[in-house]
């Protein structure tokens, strides 16, 4: 189990730092509380920082109508990614 867990957080940390550098943690918060009061579900693509609606929040690789990227990740799990 502690391997498993170990190897989730190292995956995590790996691809935050492939994120594109338009998405800051405000935007990443911005995105969370519109979720919280008008029920949007923003997420966003790691490579071409493009918003996308419609991204369950935990969400992870799906593909950017944009770039094509398999790199947009619900706010929510790119806040647990992005986190020290």
């Amino acid at each position: 189990m502690t391997l498993h867990l170990t190897s989730c957080v190292k995956h995590r940390r790996e691809a935050a730092m492939n994120i594109h550098p338009s998405i800051t943690t405000a935007r990443i918060l911005d995105a969370l509380e519109r979720h919280r009061t008008v029920l949007d579900d923003p997420g966003f693509c790691a490579a071409c920082g493009v918003d996308v609606d419609g991204i369950e929040q935990d969400a992870r690789q799906y593909k950017c109508d944009a770039c094509g990227s398999h790199a947009v990740h619900g706010a929510e799990e790119l806040l647990i990614m992005t986190a020290p």
